[in-house]
């Protein structure tokens, strides 16, 4: 059996980046990447300055979002199990652009936009399947940093509830962009993404970190 890597190997990549870094980064993480930042905050060991989760996996895990995609979407949940079972050369067999493109982007995207990131499509490995099933945080997890959870209108992988749910976990700031899909970094209005994150690092990590300081000195007090 090959080995798999897992949520604890990227999290273990991520602590060797900042190492090199050499100082408390910003995180920002998409989908399982989201999760993977999830795990990060949890850990003491690794100092982070503030974090974005983009669509990301909730804090228990994909079991819910993906039942309510095999409930809504039953033939797509099942052409996207059939690309986690299969090698790449069938994978055009399974899912056609236009399916990758009600899976992933909003419905205006043109196909031959889908058509270029479906061929640089990737399956996740078999272990880092079980760990998104099954992942939940460590007991008294808790990250006082500036955090930042967006979620797409259109998104049918992570629906913009499930992100609320997140944003509502980790007392974050939420955004929810409007008439984009789950890989909102890849859409074509991919800019108003990314205006977000830049506003949100101008203004909103100020207002969480001057938030936090008060608390403490209210905690001084007598």
């Amino acid at each position: 059996v090959s080995w798999s890597p897992g949520l604890s190997d990227y999290t273990e990549d991520v602590k060797w980046a900042i190492e090199q870094i050499g100082e408390p980064p910003v995180l920002v993480g998409h989908s399982m990447g989201g999760l993977v930042v999830q795990q990060v905050l949890g850990r003491s060991d690794i100092p982070v300055h503030s974090a974005v989760l983009m669509a990301a996996v909730p804090p228990k895990g994909m079991y819910e979002p993906a039942l309510r995609l095999a409930q809504a979407h039953p033939a797509l949940f099942y052409k996207l199990s059939l690309l986690n079972a299969s090698p790449r050369w069938m994978w055009e067999h399974w899912l056609s652009a236009a399916d990758f493109r009600e899976l992933f982007f909003s419905e205006t995207t043109p196909l031959e936009h889908t058509k270029r990131f479906l061929s640089l499509f990737q399956s996740e490995p078999p272990r880092g399947l079980i760990d998104l099933l099954m992942f939940c945080p460590p007991a008294q997890f808790r990250f006082d940093g500036p955090m930042l959870v967006m979620g797409a209108e259109a998104d049918i992988i992570i629906p913009p509830d499930f992100v609320q749910r997140t944003a509502e976990a980790f007392s974050a700031e939420l955004k929810i962009l409007p008439g984009m899909g789950h890989a909102m970094m890849l859409e074509d209005n991919w800019r108003a993404a990314a205006k977000s994150i830049e506003d949100w690092l101008k203004h909103g990590t100020r207002k969480r970190r001057n938030h936090h300081e008060s608390r403490r000195i209210q905690r001084k007090r007598p």
